[in-house]
């Protein structure tokens, strides 16, 4: 493909690059800077961190427009959204009307009834900016049995608390050594791991 060329002066651009009020136009005019003075079109994107096809588009750009106007252009908002904003009230009423509808279920539901696909983190995107949250369930062992575990629950306000710390008695105090906090006594002086002799 034949290098597009450069209509402004080298001058002229370093003193608009440096002079730029936005960090978007000066890495533009920058890269305009660097092609008037002869750079190639492949080195001159990389420096700037753009592929050639945008420093290429700017370059017409400029040339069509002028260069304040391609200074002052903002970057676009990237694609639109693939539903509208009916669908998108419609999704969240299906999520509310469901207790509690799943991922799966709320995509397979968009693509049987307007015949969108939609990713899940698309989705997610969609109801998490209305309050929605995952809801995650409690792990259970696979050999639990559903009965005594509703029994253990109706009965839990009546077990007793075994597993109470025993108080540390009044000779020991605890101090850092190495891995880990053992026990001082205050009477002799030893260091132990275990509860205190004295």
């Amino acid at each position: 493909m034949r290098a597009l060329a450069v209509p402004w002066t080298a001058a002229e651009l370093e003193r608009r690059y440096r002079a730029a009020a936005t960090p978007l136009a000066a890495r533009r005019y920058q890269a305009l800077w660097l092609r008037a003075q002869g750079i190639g079109m492949r080195e001159a994107a990389a420096t700037v961190g753009v592929t050639t096809e945008t420093l290429r588009a700017w370059i017409k750009r400029g040339a069509a427009e002028g260069l304040d106007a391609l200074a002052g252009r903002k970057p676009g908002p990237g694609g639109r959204g693939k539903l509208t904003a009916a669908q998108q009230e419609q999704v969240l009423a299906w999520a509310d009307a469901a207790p509690r509808v799943t991922m799966p279920t709320l995509r397979a539901r968009i693509r049987g009834s307007w015949s969108i696909a939609l990713s899940e983190p698309q989705v997610w995107a969609l109801v998490r900016g209305r309050g929605f949250r995952r809801v995650v369930p409690r792990k259970r062992h696979y050999q639990a049995d559903p009965a005594a575990l509703a029994g253990a629950e109706k009965n839990r306000a009546c077990w007793p608390r075994m597993w109470r710390r025993a108080p540390t008695p009044t000779c020991c105090m605890l101090t850092r050594r190495g891995g880990g906090w053992p026990l001082r006594s205050a009477r002799s002086g030893r260091v132990g791991r275990g509860r205190c002799s004295t």
